[in-house]
């Protein structure tokens, strides 16, 4: 098959419209083709009707030139090929154009056409492969660990607890921080519990309590976080994942790096800043409390991304009420996926099934149903749970 002739999305983006509509006659036979005056009204464009294959932008435009336009896409649309089209052809504006929104290709006006369909097919050639490793890594690899962790849980349901309340604040502010490869921060939540299940399970019971431990317990609790960076490190193409999982597992007592906070990089900071609110607040801190404990401590956290997160929280809570969340007791037979846990799940003989705050899966379902089955369950369950998801028993 030739993949050339397939109707891959593209978009255009010059401030002369018959410039643009010459681009359209001479491609629409072989891609969708999409014009933009404008790098303003290209960035609206990829917003209503992106992803886009490949982005040609042309560097003279007025507002906003083609070199501004191409960063700003990087940022937003990180998958996208990028292309450069000018009729000034000196060094230093490829250079720039380069440098600052890695362009795959530079291209001088008037551009024949047949280099045109060469450099666009070389770039959605490119396309394809960024999206299939992305397809790859994101969603296999994190699918995966999804199905190991929520196994894992039937032993360890606190340390599992914690990791999903990381990945779940990941994901309610990766995109408003505007964190790249989010997706990493969330497997590493995942993958952070780890290292503490190299330590004996009676310490593990106790390690969220630092006041009670001997110094040789402290020590171990300390080595976790490497640990579980470590048992990643040399995975191919999991190196970030790896000091992100050890940022993961640590805990507020735990300084990441001896590198000042501003010099360390974004997800980093983030990722450091979740972990410990999150360890706070299953300590069982408030909100308030906890994040007034993040904001002194200016030396490990940065506050810019702390107080954006505090707000960013608050504004979720708002919005959950508005949604309607209501509380309800329910029995094990009447849980449904996306149910939330509003209380620790036991066993009839006392063993924690699931933790406060656990979103119901499948695989959770399962595990309820059959010690349900076969031991018992302290029933009802409370539970929270989307007024629209309620059904009349």
């Amino acid at each position: 098959m030739d993949y050339s002739t397939r109707k891959e999305k593209i978009l255009l983006v010059d401030d002369e419209p018959n410039v643009l509509a010459g681009y359209v006659r001479g491609l629409r036979q072989r891609y969708n083709v999409f014009t933009a005056e404008g790098g303003v009204k290209g960035l609206e464009t990829i917003e209503e009707s992106g992803p886009f294959a490949v982005i040609v932008a042309d560097m003279r435009m007025p507002v906003m030139d083609g070199v501004k336009f191409l960063k700003k896409v990087k940022r937003i649309a990180p998958e996208s090929t990028r292309m450069m089209l000018t009729g000034n052809a000196d060094q230093e504006t490829a250079m720039q154009a380069v440098n600052v929104g890695a362009i795959f290709r530079f291209l001088t006006k008037p551009c024949p056409a047949t280099d045109l369909l060469a450099a666009l097919a070389l770039g959605v050639r490119q396309y394809r492969l960024v999206t299939a490793e992305k397809e790859i890594m994101e969603k296999t690899l994190s699918g995966s660990i999804k199905l190991l962790t929520e196994l894992l849980s039937i032993s360890e349901p606190v340390l599992i607890a914690k990791a999903e309340k990381i990945r779940d604040y990941v994901q309610l502010t990766s995109k408003i921080l505007e964190v790249e490869n989010a997706w990493e921060l969330e497997v590493a939540a995942m993958m952070a519990p780890l290292g503490a299940l190299t330590q004996p399970p009676e310490l593990r019971q106790k390690m969220r309590d630092i006041a009670t431990l001997s110094e040789a317990e402290k020590d171990a609790v300390m080595d976790i976080p490497e640990l579980s960076g470590r048992l990643l490190a040399h995975i191919p193409r999991m190196e970030n994942i790896s000091r992100l999982t050890a940022v993961a597992a640590g805990i507020p007592e735990i300084e990441y790096s001896s590198q000042q906070v501003d010099t360390l990089p974004f997800d980093i900071k983030v990722m450091k800043t979740l972990a410990d609110l999150v360890e706070l607040e299953l300590r069982g801190m408030s909100d308030k409390d906890a994040f007034g404990v993040l904001r002194t401590r200016n030396t490990i956290y940065d506050i810019t991304i702390t107080q954006r997160i505090e707000q960013i929280l608050e504004e979720y809570k708002v919005k959950q009420a508005m949604e309607n969340m209501q509380c309800l007791e329910v029995r094990v037979k009447h849980l449904i996926n996306g149910d939330i846990l509003n209380q620790n799940v036991e066993s009839q003989d006392e063993r924690l099934l699931l933790s406060k705050g656990t979103k119901i899966t499948d695989v959770y379902l399962a595990r309820l149903h059959n010690y349900r089955r076969l031991v018992g369950i302290q029933e009802p369950i409370q539970i929270l749970r989307r007024k629209f998801e309620i059904k009349p028993h």
